[in-house]
């Protein structure tokens, strides 16, 4: 479930003609989408019923969707979402479709997947399609037994895990589910991050394609990415990613997917990009 707040006008003064300080109402998202508006009057000292907030949102009100800039008090057990399911999954979509399009046969570009708490087994797994050249760095190396297993069965092939970071400055490109963790981006590597991240060669946003009554359903005042994201993981919204990006963020600016697979072709064939 997801829950979103939005600011009503104020409560009036009087008696007959106060108002109700929170209601809520179901928004539609697409066919299977839906998210709970949570709408919330502030009363004459500008005061929000945040009680009544966190009643009506149940369970959702630890991963609430909220308007910019608004920071409820510590007490309520009301917080702002902040899934990366999202982010990492673009991610995964991103790496197929720039190695499916910048590679040929037989495919040894280098890829490798920093991975420290070995959180996305199968995302090692999902590659082996488009390079016979991956090498995995994780500090949980038991945690990828299963998808080394499951890739002899399928694909009769193999890759590396290793716990040192220094093997990711062999790769052409570089996918960090969880982000750098502080680490510098290797040499002259191609890196998708699967959380916002900088960087010189980082991708550290996706810009998703979405239809436009999706986003017209975001609630006021709300990031739309925190919004599709929060449909994605909670709200039963499908088909984000039947499609590749748009669009990808790197190094402070927007970037057409199509020039992203000319980099990494590039670093490929050994040209500086």
């Amino acid at each position: 479930m997801v829950a979103a707040l939005s600011l009503g006008e104020p409560l009036r003064r009087g008696l007959f003609r106060r108002g109700v300080p929170v209601e809520g109402r179901w928004i539609r998202v697409g066919r299977e989408g839906r998210y709970l508006l949570v709408t919330a009057r502030p009363d004459k000292r500008g005061e929000l019923d945040w009680e009544g907030i966190r009643e009506l949102a149940g369970r959702a009100a630890g991963r609430m969707l909220l308007p910019r800039g608004l920071a409820p008090p510590r007490w309520t057990g009301i917080r702002l979402f902040e899934g990366c399911l999202l982010g990492q999954e673009l991610m995964a979509v991103t790496a197929a479709v720039l190695l499916r399009d910048a590679t040929q046969p037989p495919r040894r570009l280098p890829v490798a997947v920093w991975d420290p708490r070995g959180r996305m087994p199968q995302l090692a797994f999902a590659l082996l399609p488009y390079t016979s050249n991956l090498q995995v760095i994780t500090g949980a190396p038991r945690r990828y037994e299963e998808a080394q297993e499951q890739a002899m069965q399928r694909y009769g092939a193999s890759f590396a895990v290793t716990g040192d970071f220094a093997c990711a400055r062999r790769a052409a490109l570089l996918l960090a589910p969880d982000g750098l963790y502080g680490e510098q981006p290797p040499g002259r590597a191609l890196v998708l991050s699967g959380v916002p991240e900088t960087g010189r060669g980082v991708v550290g946003g996706y810009v998703p394609q979405a239809p436009a009554a999706w986003l017209s359903a975001c609630p006021p005042g709300c990031d739309p990415w925190l919004f599709l994201s929060a449909m994605h993981e909670w709200g039963g919204l499908r088909g984000l990613l039947s499609r590749p990006p748009s669009a990808l963020w790197m190094e402070g600016r927007a970037v057409r997917l199509q020039d992203a697979v000319c980099r990494l072709a590039g670093l490929d064939i050994g040209i500086s990009v």
